[in-house]
């Protein structure tokens, strides 16, 4: 197994180069909808409680935010989905910036639960015109651009003048 890597420790470690790689639209959801996962999980209690109903999708919002919240008050680091994509951030962003993230990406978040016409039709607004356009054009997502934070794969750099 791997140890872990920081994105200080580049471009070497323990005389493996590596390199920084822009990560995807897939690794980016895949991120999101582990922690979508994480906030209606704990939102179960409340779904016992209050029913389906408005008051549950908001507390799985307000969930959604803490639980981001959480993992940057008390760990500095990586988000659960970010840890099981592999991602990183590119660098350490201040505070200012985290709070900014957690808004718009709450924000974002909640296209999942709230709907005009049909349920998700935000969710698809917010992915197909806003979100998928947003990382073909900048390489991150609405809210990485508004907060300019960026998150990143780590890839070694493979030497193709070593044979195996």
């Amino acid at each position: 197994m791997r140890q872990a890597i920081k994105v200080e420790q580049l471009p070497e470690l323990d005389g493996v180069k590596y390199k920084l790689v822009t990560t995807n639209p897939f690794e980016k959801v895949g991120a999101s909808i582990l922690n979508a996962v994480i906030a209606f999980g704990l939102s179960v209690p409340f779904l016992l409680i209050l029913g389906p109903g408005l008051w549950w999708r908001i507390s799985v919002i307000i969930l959604f935010g803490l639980y981001e919240s959480f993992i940057f008050i008390f760990y500095k680091d990586r988000c659960f989905g970010m840890k099981v994509m592999d991602t990183y951030w590119r660098k350490k962003y201040t505070f200012k910036q985290h709070i900014m993230f957690n808004i718009f990406y709450t924000l974002s978040f909640s296209t999942m639960l709230i709907y005009i016409w049909f349920p998700l039709d935000l969710l698809l607004i917010n992915i197909l015109l806003i979100q998928l356009p947003m990382t073909q054009l900048t390489g991150t997502t609405l809210h990485g651009y508004f907060s300019n934070m960026e998150t990143v794969k780590i890839v070694p750099i493979l030497d193709n003048k070593k044979q195996s």
